[in-house]
């Protein structure tokens, strides 16, 4: 039970230890989001930030996920999917606001602070692990998608170059076999981004991705509808029904992240102008079911030309001496290959929260310094880290993301993962944890202590039935994911 006394003392905590906003921001781009100017946010503006957090490169493997499933339970599932991620947006707002009404002082600005409001430090620590190791997995996928998309350019420049020359051809397919020499083109210039703390210049990044998705998709359509009569008289017949289980659960893992823009709502919130309940909800909405227009263009015309050839990556079915994709590629891999430092941030930032939650005693040793400025508020502090630590981050990320990624030959390896953690722990079982632990606080603080009857809204039920079915996903998910790895 929360006193009053104790409510205060768990406002400044939070006000000590959580994410400044700007940060939060950038933690948003885990999905490949962006953030709006600080309260000057209108509803259009929110839309297209909280759509551009949606959009990434998982549309890519939404072909795959239909191939998996079958066309018309993926299409039930990618429905039922989207119903839920709203439902959860809703949920987390609702959290946030019952949290912030306990007492004046109290600020719910991430995960971190949720998870640190409902369960205290370790609330905050299961979060921050979380977040940290969702982001490196996309990271590395991130790194795969990129690379795929080298290859198909560099191909195409190659059989310009060489023609018929079969010897020629034999020695740079040769190279190009080696992913650790494309991974270096690509990524090893990019380096010195990593090392910012700001990403200013790369503000635009979102948009370009999303735009390269558009176009994408657009082409996509496009190709499967004018070769609708070659694919209905194809020997390949259309699936509407997943084979076996491990398919169904494959679908629902890959449809799962595709709506996985939570990250950023919080940010979107405190930035907008009018913050009514209805305007917010009305954006949750609307960025949701844009984001499933685009997908289910992708998906099911992706899937309907290739039917059960379809690669985890679709742009892989499409032919590398084909002048329109190969303009698709080229924008979608600098989208790509931009957006890897601006996920590194967030990345960092949340492996240096929890070295200082688990080193809060150590945090003015010479790695570590917490310092006030006065241009920070009284209650905030905030983490400096000496310029070896901050290389040394960078250098181990990277290096683990690199090596991962250049020894994965298959993006849906990795992308298992990140749909079981991402779409499982950060969708379905976090948020209504967090949710049920509220709820509960605040009706004993609003009944003096008594906490009979807290549980008697449908909401609840809503909340517990959602994070029991993501108990059970998580863990035959990840059974799965570590099965089809080894």
């Amino acid at each position: 039970m929360y006193s009053e006394t104790e409510m205060s003392q768990t406002v400044e905590a939070n006000n000590m230890k959580s994410f400044p906003l700007s940060q939060n921001a950038a933690v948003a781009n885990a999905g490949g989001g962006s953030a709006v100017s600080k309260a000057n946010g209108t509803f259009f503006s929110s839309v297209f930030a909280l759509l551009t957090t949606c959009i990434g490169a998982g549309t890519l493997s939404l072909p795959y996920a239909f191939m998996k499933g079958g066309l018309l339970f993926s299409l039930i599932i990618f429905v039922l999917v989207m119903i839920i991620a709203i439902v959860i947006g809703f949920m987390l707002l609702e959290s946030k606001h019952l949290a912030e009404s306990m007492a004046a002082k109290i600020v719910i600005n991430s995960y971190a602070d949720l998870g640190e409001f409902s369960f205290g430090v370790m609330g905050k620590l299961v979060m921050l692990l979380v977040v940290a190791f969702f982001l490196v997995l996309t990271l590395i996928a991130y790194m795969i998608f990129a690379r795929d998309q080298l290859e198909g350019i560099v191909d195409f420049l190659i059989t310009k170059g060489c023609g018929h020359d079969n010897e020629c051809l034999a020695q740079w397919d040769s190279a190009l076999n080696n992913h650790a020499i494309l991974m270096c083109i690509a990524f090893l210039p990019l380096f010195p981004l990593l090392l910012l703390k700001r990403f200013t210049p790369l503000q635009y990044t979102n948009t370009l991705s999303i735009i390269a998705i558009l176009f994408i998709a657009l082409v996509i359509t496009i190709r499967s509808l004018s070769s609708f009569h070659h694919n209905v008289l194809s020997s390949k017949s259309l699936e509407f029904w997943p084979p076996d289980m491990v398919s169904a659960l494959n679908c629902i893992s890959y449809c799962s992240l595709t709506f996985l823009c939570h990250f950023n709502l919080f940010a979107i919130e405190g930035e907008l102008k009018d913050t009514s309940r209805k305007k917010v909800q009305g954006i949750v909405m609307v960025s949701m079911t844009s984001a499933f227009v685009i997908y289910l263009f992708v998906a099911m015309f992706g899937y309907m030309e290739f039917r059960g050839c379809t690669l985890s990556d679709v742009m892989k079915n499409y032919p590398s001496d084909n002048g329109l994709f190969v303009a698709a590629r080229l924008a979608l891999f600098f989208a790509l290959l931009f957006s890897y430092p601006v996920l590194m941030n967030p990345c960092r930032d949340s492996v240096n929260q929890l070295i200082l939650l688990l080193l809060r005693n150590c945090t003015r040793s010479r790695w570590f310094v917490v310092r006030e400025e006065e241009e920070i508020p009284e209650t905030t502090n905030e983490l400096h880290m000496s310029k070896t630590m901050w290389l040394s981050e960078t250098w181990i990320l990277f290096a683990i993301t690199f090596v991962s990624a250049s020894n994965v030959t298959d993006v849906s390896m990795v992308w298992d993962f990140v749909g079981s953690i991402g779409g499982c722990l950060i969708l379905y079982v976090l948020p209504p944890l967090a949710y049920l632990k509220i709820c509960y606080l605040h009706h004993k603080h609003m009944n003096s202590g008594i906490s009979r009857g807290w549980y008697g809204s449908p909401k609840i039920l809503v909340a517990f039935l959602l994070m029991l079915t993501g108990l059970v996903l998580l863990a035959v998910e990840n059974y799965q994911a570590i099965l089809d790895v080894s």
